[in-house]
């Protein structure tokens, strides 16, 4: 089982693209703070984790999450293996999100009704439905 939870904040307003299939998605970032203590001081770590939709999803999220959004993810964790332009090998890691839930609510109810009508529209894509291989950039 590849299922990960999330929640966090956005770090930037979402970037929306089309692969070559016409396949709609976008990407963004989550930060998650994380308190320690180290000695006699309270430290915040933050880990800022890759975040790709799909689809409605993709559509969803970035109509209606921004920077800063708080969010509550469920997804799978994505690994991509690339070369960079020097032929090295690199590896990189991200979340695809399947679910997702609102956790900044909004001041105007006429827009928080509407965003919780788009959520509920939603039709999850089944991640077997999506091919995973070199045709969605990471």
């Amino acid at each position: 089982m590849n299922q990960i939870t999330l929640c966090g904040n956005l770090c930037q307003n979402w970037s929306n693209y089309a692969n070559d299939n016409q396949v709609f998605y976008s990407k963004n970032s989550i930060a998650i703070n994380k308190r320690i203590r180290r000695n006699e001081t309270v430290e915040t770590i933050t880990t800022f984790i890759p975040l790709v939709a799909f689809n409605n999803t993709a559509q969803v999220l970035s109509q209606y999450s921004f920077k800063g959004d708080k969010l509550l993810i469920l997804g799978e964790l994505i690994v991509s293996n690339y070369y960079d332009k020097d032929g090295e090998n690199k590896t990189s890691f991200s979340v695809r999100i399947e679910k997702f839930e609102f956790l900044t609510k909004k001041k105007d109810s006429a827009l928080e009704q509407k965003i919780e009508n788009a959520q509920k529209e939603i039709v999850y894509d089944n991640p077997t439905d999506i091919n995973t291989s070199n045709e969605i950039p990471f």
